[in-house]
């Protein structure tokens, strides 16, 4: 009896740690999954935020002001935070945001929301020495698997996504803006050639042509597209961390209108 009473408690204990292992091995998983998600619900997240500011922009007619000469569309964005200096949108893909503009601290919204709280996503805004009415305006923002922020400008790597989608409207505050496409590069930081495409803010006519024929040289394609009036530049980055090399991807447009 006491022999079978042995037998049995060791297999109650054995059963026991089993289903011990088993809890913990599943909630380890739970937590895995939740990790491996957390970029994509964070992202949702971040998405709504930036779509009830989009919707709010679609509520306004497009060409009326108010009295200091800001759009009516972006007066209520604005008045929420008054770094923001513009918004870009670029159709069939997801970028439809506001743009900051902090020139004390280009690098602000990096890591930083729309209400500057943390945020791995940022929000895409002016780089260093540009201007939103500067010869060349550098606009950085975050690539994510998401396809937030700048997640989806890689889908100009392909020449058939240019063809439908030569046009980026970049709004300043004051004024609504088109701009064409004439160049789609990749090229990695450690090139040493690469300095042209930090020519942000005013540029010598020398300068302009630098880095025009700079960027058209370093396309993917040909465009068929250039400036030919010393038109202002505007010029989309992001990182293209998912290639093993080159580590920049920028779409480079002139102004139309």
């Amino acid at each position: 009896m006491v022999y079978k009473n042995n037998q049995n408690n060791d297999n109650k204990k054995g059963r026991g740690v089993l289903i011990a292992a088993i809890a913990f091995f599943a909630c380890l998983a739970c937590f895995a999954a939740y990790m491996a998600f957390k970029p994509y619900i964070e992202s949702d997240k971040r998405q709504q935020d930036f779509d009830r500011l989009a919707d709010n922009t679609q509520q306004q007619e497009e060409t009326l002001t108010n009295r200091d000469g800001i759009l009516l569309k972006y007066r209520d964005s604005y008045r929420l935070n008054s770094d923001m200096a513009g918004w870009i949108k670029i159709d069939n893909t997801k970028i439809d945001y506001p743009v900051m503009y902090t020139p004390d601290d280009a690098n602000y919204y990096l890591r930083r929301d729309f209400n500057k709280e943390y945020s791995v996503y940022g929000v895409p805004y002016i780089g260093l020495d540009c201007t939103p009415t500067s010869d060349s305006v550098i606009i950085h923002g975050h690539s994510s698997r998401s396809g937030i922020m700048f997640g989806e400008l890689p889908l100009y790597k392909e020449q058939s996504f240019f063809r439908d989608n030569q046009i980026i409207n970049f709004d300043t505050l004051h004024t609504q803006r088109q701009y064409r496409i004439f160049a789609a590069a990749r090229f990695s930081v450690d090139e040493e050639d690469y300095l042209p495409y930090y020519y942000g803010g005013e540029m010598t006519t020398a300068e302009y042509s630098q880095m025009v024929n700079w960027l058209v040289e370093k396309s993917l394609y040909d465009t068929g597209n250039a400036p030919e009036n010393y038109e202002q530049i505007l010029i989309l980055s992001t990182c293209d961390d998912y290639e093993e090399t080159p580590d920049r991807f920028i779409v480079a447009a002139y102004r139309m209108k």
